[in-house]
């Protein structure tokens, strides 16, 4: 009998594919749509008759994503496609449909992958700063926290710990010693008063900072109760109007209320 991993109804890791310029491209939202469905119809069939050993979860394909279990880990893959992504941000007078798959898209495929570049890159030059992050998420299931600290949000205020340049200490060469700081970082900042600014690889210079600090008094209101609990921004933020280095428009929620900086939290 076959066996079926059980984590295929477990929380996803995601996979996003993302082809390479091309003319073959849909010119209709609608054809896009459709062609990135059969692209995953194609994928499941060719993971299926290739019988590959480890791929023995269930295989679910649906219009937007495809999951299937590989080792006992449940994958979703998802297909980026940057025509798509054009073609929404070129509308004139979009509709409320349109609006929303322009800001899910750009969530799913623009931040994440920003984001996932950013912290790839922390975890590179510091090892210890993986295994603080996993540490931190069970800390923070422990304490019924997941709900409220996404994985994301823990990755930035990891990221955050190895990579402050306002305190006179060198970095956390262990786990223990990252955990404390994280714990630390969490209990005494003042959230209120402050935003928090990632910057490890030092894209966001001293000009950009006070235009974030501006945007957080704006926020915040004079007394200090409006906006999110916790106000984190990353370079990846910024709302330039770049699709990964392509000058297009770009209609998103930054837009909408004039704001150059938009917290990840």
């Amino acid at each position: 009998e076959k066996r079926v991993s059980g984590a295929i109804m477990f929380d996803p890791i995601l996979v996003q594919i993302r082809f390479g310029a091309s003319s073959k491209w849909p010119t209709d939202l609608k054809a896009i749509g459709a062609a990135k469905t059969a692209m995953l119809i194609q994928l499941a069939n060719g993971i299926e008759k290739s019988g590959g050993k480890g791929f023995d979860g269930v295989i679910n394909v649906s219009p937007s994503y495809l999951d299937c279990g590989y080792l006992g880990y449940c994958f979703r893959i998802i297909v980026r496609a940057d025509p798509e992504i054009h073609m929404l941000q070129r509308l004139v007078t979009p509709s409320p449909a349109a609006k929303q798959l322009l800001k899910d898209l750009t969530q799913r495929h623009l931040l994440a992958s920003r984001h996932h570049s950013t912290i790839h890159a922390v975890h590179t030059l510091h090892p210890s700063a993986a295994p603080v992050v996993r540490l931190a998420r069970r800390w923070a299931a422990s304490h019924l926290l997941s709900g409220h600290l996404t994985t994301e949000m823990i990755e930035l205020l990891v990221a955050s710990v190895y990579s402050d340049d306002s305190v006179f200490v060198q970095p956390p060469a262990t786990v223990p010693a990252g955990f404390l700081r994280f714990l630390r970082l969490l209990a005494t900042y003042d959230w209120a008063r402050e935003p928090l600014v990632i910057n490890p690889r030092g894209h966001i210079s001293g000009e950009e900072c006070d235009e974030i600090f501006q945007a957080f008094e704006r926020c915040r209101g004079q007394a200090k109760d409006s906006g999110p609990p916790m106000y984190v921004i990353a370079a990846y933020n910024r709302d330039t109007g770049e699709l990964d280095g392509q000058n297009d428009e770009q209609e998103a929620s930054s837009a909408e209320n004039n704001e150059k900086w938009n917290p990840s939290v």
